[in-house]
């Protein structure tokens, strides 16, 4: 019983967490993508990310702005 409720609280956790994401996309108005661009371009920030670990902290400090002014809305 106890294994079932702990199955649907991470089920219901991780839904949370795809909700969110796709909120993201959607405040940056890229929801109107085609999803293999929207793919594409994630992949490429992949890429960046990879070879230059350093760029998440300006990503970082972007989105808190972003965040702090309420900007995007």
């Amino acid at each position: 019983m106890e294994e079932a409720k702990l199955k649907i609280q991470e089920r219901k956790t991780r839904t949370r967490h795809l909700i969110e994401m796709g909120g993201l996309v959607v405040k940056v108005k890229l929801d109107c993508l085609p999803t293999s661009s929207l793919l594409g371009a994630l992949v490429s920030l992949q890429s960046e990310l990879t070879e230059n670990p350093s760029i998440q902290d300006q990503w970082t400090q972007i989105g808190k702005n972003i965040f702090d002014n309420h900007e995007l809305r």
